[in-house]
């Protein structure tokens, strides 16, 4: 029988765009998470053996931060986001 059981995650997203002039617009964005998946464990898994099962390893907090670029051509209709 197991003894744990599956626990929070909450999540965060921002975005925040400026635009240049007609064709050319730049961005940044965030992107939060924390994960708290288990808590207890099952005294039947072998941890080392699958390490996936060790319930340690499943807690995390990330964050990540980007920013870029967006060109509009209008003639064509395209854009090009770096």
């Amino acid at each position: 029988m197991h003894n744990y059981h599956l626990g929070n995650e909450a999540s965060a997203k921002a975005w925040l765009m400026q635009k240049v002039n007609d064709k050319i617009s730049t961005y940044v964005f965030t992107d939060s998470m924390m994960s708290i998946y288990t808590q207890g464990q099952d005294s039947a898994l072998n941890t080392k053996m699958v390490p996936t099962v060790d319930t340690n390893l499943r807690n995390r907090k990330e964050v990540h931060l980007g920013f870029g670029i967006n060109i509009l051509n209008l003639r064509h209709h395209n854009q090009l986001t770096i």
